[in-house]
């Protein structure tokens, strides 16, 4: 039996605030999303029980902070990120972006972009 398992579709305005632009492929669980950064203030700062991410950076630089959250004496890592850079935060690392404005990174996630997330969970690395 042939299974045909594929996806095709493009990325849509998802979310959209003053610190960036989301656009997200919407078919599926998973998510790729696209995001342009608009002004060098933090994102993210929060971390998801169940769901992975995985980024790249397409344009610009920055930095990213990242910390287990379920080691109470775990240091807090700060990682450069330039054109090229891929770093993926798996479930339980808390993590919070700082790029600078124009920078645009994809993001590939287990699931799907919600600012309702109730997987995600507030956690000030910066």
């Amino acid at each position: 039996m042939i299974v045909s398992a594929y996806e095709h579709g493009q990325l849509d305005l998802a979310h959209s605030d003053e610190r960036r632009d989301i656009l997200e492929h919407k078919g599926g669980s998973s998510s790729v999303q696209r995001i342009v950064v608009r002004d060098a203030v933090p994102m993210g700062n929060h971390y998801h029980a169940r769901k992975d991410e995985s980024f790249v950076i397409l344009k610009g630089f920055g930095s990213v902070l990242l910390r287990d959250v379920t080691s109470l004496r775990g240091p807090t890592i700060e990682e450069r990120l330039i054109v090229g850079t891929v770093i993926r935060i798996p479930a339980m690392w808390a993590h919070a972006f700082l790029l600078a404005p124009g920078s645009e990174m994809l993001c590939f996630s287990s699931s799907r972009f919600d600012p309702r997330d109730l997987d995600m969970h507030p956690y000030h690395l910066r």
